[in-house]
């Protein structure tokens, strides 16, 4: 109902689940997702490692999914040329999905972030890392603000945290949040 008012309102108000590097904690990302469905969730973010246990929990929830495949899944159908990496668009931002490990995301964004802008992305997301990461590139040469997002791990945190990620999008603006499981 509240969603319904917002856009007759004229607002638009998104909300996605962010998960990224599960490899198969179903358990966990469903934990994450019951403590989140009474402040309502439009959709799951997926960002590889553990693609078909994240489609599966996806469902079994009946969140609309999106989601690409890391270098760790298998059983996947890689003649989808779009299996790494999806442009997404919602309330008029456009949103770069990745795992990252194309973009060497290890030694740091700057690869990812140079690409990103060449496809018009707004915000950016990445996983492979398992180490969570938020900041803005602020706007140069004529291009907008990127938004650069790592919900961390699910699973396999590097810092001992399992996390995942949280996005709002309302009227153009975006919250880019990280939870933690226990």
């Amino acid at each position: 109902k509240i969603v319904t008012i917002l856009l007759e309102m004229g607002f638009c108000l998104l909300r996605f689940i962010i998960f990224s590097d599960s490899h198969g904690a179903s358990r966990n990302m469903k934990k994450a997702i019951g403590l989140n469905l009474d402040a309502g969730l439009d959709g799951m973010i997926f960002l590889g490692d553990g693609y078909s246990g994240a489609k599966q929990v996806a469902d079994e929830f009946k969140l609309d999914f999106y989601g690409v495949a890391g270098n760790c899944d298998s059983g996947i159908d890689y003649s989808d040329k779009n299996i790494f990496e999806r442009m997404l668009e919602f309330d008029s931002k456009r949103v770069l999905i990745t795992h990252g490990h194309k973009f060497a995301v290890k030694s740091g964004t700057g690869v990812l972030e140079a690409y990103a802008l060449v496809k018009g992305a707004d915000i950016v997301m990445y996983g492979h890392t398992h180490i969570r990461d938020e900041h803005i590139l602020p706007p140069s040469d004529g291009k907008g603000r990127l938004y650069v997002f790592n919900p961390g791990s699910i699973f396999l945190p590097d810092d001992g945290r399992m996390a995942f990620g949280l996005c709002e999008l309302r009227d153009g603006q975006v919250l880019l949040s990280h939870g933690f499981m226990n």
